[in-house]
């Protein structure tokens, strides 16, 4: 059996064709420049991602506080004009916050990633399984601080 590269090139074994390679066996500069830049790529698109996901997140907190911002003149007793200029303040302020978020969500840089993501999918359906709450049970274990408003 071989056991040097030259000699492993020479009987042909770990021939093939290899990630970053031209011909199958040799990686060259343009292709490992190639797989650099998809890397960064797929890096960017990442933390793009991650930002929409924490944006989100947080959307939903804000929406799930719409209500008792809107109810906290009425419930405090306060004149009709007050009451309605809180509820008049807390919409536009909803309503501008669900325009900042479906302006990134719809934005260029999300359309690009969204469909990168499709494209992969399409190509390669079986690496990638959705995820079910029913595989993962324990996913939201340790983290009772997101009721009790507590940090771990």
């Amino acid at each position: 059996m071989a056991s040097n590269p030259t000699q492993m090139k020479k009987a042909g074994v770990g021939a093939g064709v290899g990630v970053g390679t031209s011909n199958g066996n040799i990686p060259t500069a343009a292709n490992a420049k190639d797989d650099i830049a998809k890397e960064e790529e797929l890096e960017k698109a990442l933390k793009h991602l991650d930002l929409l996901h924490v944006e989100l997140g947080a959307q939903s907190r804000r929406l799930r506080t719409t209500i008792p911002r809107l109810m906290e003149g009425v419930k405090n007793g306060l004149p009709r004009d007050v009451v309605f200029k809180t509820v008049t303040s807390s919409i536009q302020t909803t309503q501008a916050e669900l325009k900042d978020f479906t302006t990134l969500y719809r934005g260029e840089e999300s359309r690009k990633v969204l469909e990168q993501a499709k494209k992969s999918r399409e190509a390669n359906p079986k690496g990638i399984k959705p995820w079910r709450y029913s595989d993962h049970p324990d996913w939201l274990d340790g983290a009772d601080w997101l009721w009790n408003n507590k940090k771990p």
